[in-house]
């Protein structure tokens, strides 16, 4: 029972890994261990008969042939099934043939070759099995009739029925039927084990396989449960820390969730958000936000708009009263194609707005300097003709009237002083423009400021007081003194206007004040420093929201015809951000205005002196090459020149000027070139006489300064700069300069 109980155990836990060939190895493992004990005792019980007949080599055959099982037996795990099998029967059937030759029918001959038949059948299959008994009961026949017919020598004794064919041919029938029943016993046993381990086997596999699919899918559902459960953690992180405010509602309106940026935009205070997250009462939440809108009644024509066309995102803009502008965002949530809810966004874009407008007015006030950069271009073009004609006039008209008194002589004078009042206009539209480069030196601006107020005070009527606060202790800037004094003088005259019919008090204080880059009135483009602060304020009229956004338009004025030009804060802007200064004004209709004017300080600095001296106009006898496109200058310049007593050859074209020169390039002493001409520009003109001639004298003038510049013109090895309109004086001056200084190199 127990190696059937092995057998059963086996088949039960076949597995995957375990096949048909192992069982069968198994089991035969077993059956050759059974067969070498009960061979052992048949090799014995044989030997012992034919050893009684003297038949000692039948001995030695008998132990021969069960050595090879005994073999097998020992080297069972190296030996293939295959061929273990295949000697182990082989070995049986021939050991079974020796017994019988031996001792006949009274021996284990006839169980050895069932024993074979049996084996044969359950390890190699049914057909091998019917094979077997046919070679068993031909050994038998074969074996019986050489015994009878005495080829086979036999004891008498032991032997007495082997004589006899009849008993060889009933053994043999005997094996016949005996063994084909046990042999199709066994090979339809074999067949139906087959089948059913191969079952095994598949329902194994396939139980298998739903197995590892069951463990996979549940370790999907486990991986996205996490996915889950982070895609949640990571919404309500998104959720809480964007910047917007967030309301979900349901689709009967109900509020569901909020973001505390939502409470935080509206200053929901602490105990209504307690009475939402317990029992929400949204009604009250809606009443209290309501509240808050400049224009509530848009608002809600909105929402019902919305809740009309339920698909339809939403994009607006809202109005609050304590000024804040809010972007408002709301779309449909939907679940399986269907409408849930809506979202809605709301961001706080008071400061983007505050910033944009900034940038519009830093990009209005660049392309109007642009604009007036072109204007003063031209104007001087103008103006310099008039203004050197209005000189050489009124110093002929001096020489015949030594009075100075006639009426030509008086009207040559007020030519020439709107002239020069022209000029000074022309150099605040390019103050403006930020195209004006000023000389700056590091000063202080104290002196200054009492200077333009003793002049303030002389010219303003006494009815409107002066007050003035200017601190000693105020730092060091690097500025125009003549810019300086504008600024002061431009602001001092507004507050003066402001105040003219009813009178005031105009405060002027200076002091230094410290700037942290957390200042919240402090715009973006200023970096935190120490600053000196002008601060120019009045007790007048005031000034509303759209007429400050305007103030430092050029030509944009409050005045009477007559009063002013609008120019004076257009000026003043252009200064103040050429110095990265900052203006900032506070006004309100009936409450007066103060400007700020905020000027970066310089560390560790001294303030420079720069000493003004007077010079008589100078003249001189050396040839100077002219060139100017615009006939009425050159006419004008080649006169003033000269009167001055120099040789004068003058050219329209700077093509035509560069062929003079090649001509005779010693000839010339100096060469005088406006800087914006067709076909080439003066700078590019000096290059080129340059190359003819290295150490020729140049001297460029120019009405558009931003084209070139004092430190641009000494890098090209020109000698002298100016900027129309120019007077006599300065031009002969500067042309004294040049020529003395090249005669020192």
């Amino acid at each position: 029972m127990k190696p059937l109980n092995h057998f059963l155990n086996t088949i039960c836990n076949v597995t995957n890994e375990t096949s048909i060939v192992s069982i069968k190895t198994l089991l035969f493992e077993k059956a050759l261990a059974v067969f070498c004990i009960l061979g052992l005792i048949a090799v014995i019980m044989g030997g012992i008969e034919v050893y009684l007949q003297g038949r000692l080599e039948i001995v030695v055959f008998y132990i021969s042939a069960y050595l090879p099982a005994l073999i097998c037996f020992v080297l069972r795990k190296k030996i293939p099934y295959h061929y273990l099998t295949n000697i182990v029967l082989l070995d049986i059937y021939i050991l079974s043939l020796l017994i019988l030759s031996g001792v006949g029918l009274s021996g284990a001959g006839i169980p050895l070759l069932i024993t074979f038949c049996v084996l044969t059948t359950t390890f190699q299959g049914i057909g091998r099995g019917l094979i077997s008994i046919l070679m068993g009961v031909i050994a038998i026949l074969l074996i019986g009739s050489a015994m009878n017919k005495g080829f086979i020598p036999i004891d008498i004794i032991t032997m007495t029925n082997s004589t006899r064919i009849e008993a060889w041919v009933m053994a043999s029938v005997m094996l016949l039927l005996i063994g084909s029943i046990m042999v199709v016993c066994l090979g339809v046993l074999h067949d139906s084990l087959e089948r059913t381990i191969k079952t095994i086997q598949q329902n194994t596999i396939e139980l298998q396989t739903s197995n590892n699919q069951l463990e996979q899918a549940m370790k999907r559902q486990k991986e996205t449960k996490n996915e889950l459960l982070e895609s949640k953690s990571l919404l309500e992180a998104a959720f809480e820390s964007t910047a917007d405010g967030i309301l979900v509602v349901d689709k009967n309106r109900q509020w569901t969730k909020f973001n505390q940026n939502f409470t935080d935009i509206w200053n929901i205070p602490n105990s209504m958000i307690d009475s939402m997250t317990n029992s929400f009462d949204g009604k009250k939440a809606l009443d209290y936000i309501m509240d808050n809108f400049k224009n509530p009644d848009e608002f809600i024509s909105k929402i019902q708009e919305i809740y009309q066309n339920k698909e339809m995102d939403s994009f607006d803009t809202l109005e609050l009263k304590d000024g804040r502008i809010l972007e408002h965002y709301s779309k449909p949530q939907k679940l399986n194609n269907q409408i849930v809810g809506r979202v809605w966004s709301l961001r706080d874009i008071t400061e983007q707005r505050r910033l944009e407008s900034q940038l519009q007015l830093s990009q209005k006030m660049d392309s109007l300097g642009t604009l007036a950069g072109g204007i003063a271009h031209d104007f001087n073009n103008i103006l310099f003709p008039i203004l050197g004609h209005t000189e050489m006039l009124l110093e002929d008209a001096a020489k015949e009237d030594a009075a100075k008194e006639s009426l030509f002589h008086s009207s040559l004078n007020q030519i020439y002083t709107g002239a020069l009042r022209a000029k000074d206009l022309v150099n605040q539209i390019l103050a403006f423009s930020r195209q004006d480069k000023n000389q700056l030196i590091l000063m202080k601006m104290q002196p200054v400021i009492k200077e333009a107020l003793k002049l303030i005070r002389s010219t303003i009527p006494a009815m409107i007081k002066i007050k003035q606060d200017i601190r000693a202790d105020c730092g060091i800037i690097k500025a125009d003194p003549t810019q300086i004094h504008q600024i002061v003088m431009n602001l001092a005259t507004n507050a003066y206007h402001a105040m003219e019919e009813t009178g005031g008090e105009l405060t002027v204080t200076l002091e230094e004040i410290k700037l942290g880059k957390h200042e919240f009135l402090i715009p973006p483009e200023m970096k935190s420093g120490i600053y000196a602060c002008l601060s120019i304020a009045d007790t007048g009229v005031g000034m509303t929201k759209s007429t400050t956004e305007k103030i430092f338009d050029p030509f944009f004025t409050t005045k009477e015809k007559g009063k002013g030009t609008g120019m004076g804060l257009s000026v003043v802007h252009g200064i103040v951000n050429s110095m990265r200064g900052h203006i900032q004004i506070n006004s309100e209709p009936n409450k007066g205005s103060q400007f700020k004017v905020y000027f970066p300080t310089q560390k560790n600095a001294e303030e420079e002196q720069f000493p003004l001296t007077k010079e008589p106009i100078q003249g001189g006898t050396e040839q100077i090459l002219l060139v100017d496109d615009e006939q009425a200058i050159l006419t004008m310049a080649r006169q003033m020149l000269e009167r001055l007593g120099y040789q004068v050859i003058s050219q329209t074209s700077s093509l035509e000027a560069i062929e003079t020169f090649h001509r005779n390039p010693e000839k010339f002493d100096l060469v005088i070139t406006d800087m914006a001409m067709p076909h080439l520009s003066g700078d590019k003109l000096a290059v080129e006489l340059r190359r003819i001639r290295h150490d020729i004298p140049i001297l460029i003038c120019t009405g558009f300064s931003e084209a070139m510049s004092e430190e641009k013109a000494a890098t090209l090895g020109i000698r002298g700069f100016l900027m129309k309109p120019i007077r006599m004086k300065d031009f002969s001056q500067k042309i004294r300069e040049v020529l003395d200084n090249n005669r020192t190199r």
